[in-house]
């Protein structure tokens, strides 16, 4: 196994002209149900490249609650422009939910 590196990854969101890739902010990007958000990466080991996505509820006036995170590991993206199905976790370990 490589050493683990960090890959900075862009996010374009396909709305209100935010379609140029860009950081995301500390609590990553709002995502309403009509959304289409695309995540791009440049890596020196694409077969090792995953992602961790974490999952925030957003408050009127209040810092966004973290709430789950899910997984897309190097072995699911050997077809990169695929269609993924994958389980978000809650903080207790249980299923919340599927983005």
């Amino acid at each position: 196994m490589p050493p683990q590196t960090f890959t900075k990854v862009l996010v374009s969101t396909l709305k209100n002209e935010k379609e140029k890739p860009r950081a995301q902010e500390s609590h990553g990007e709002i995502y309403c149900h009509s959304d289409f958000m695309i995540f791009s990466a440049r890596t020196i080991d694409p077969e090792y490249l995953g992602f961790q996505f974490d999952f925030y509820v957003q408050f009127p006036d209040k810092e966004p609650k973290h709430v789950g995170y899910s997984y897309l590991l190097p072995m699911e993206m050997k077809h990169s422009n695929d269609i993924k199905n994958l389980p978000i976790t809650g903080l207790k370990h249980k299923p919340i939910g599927q983005i």
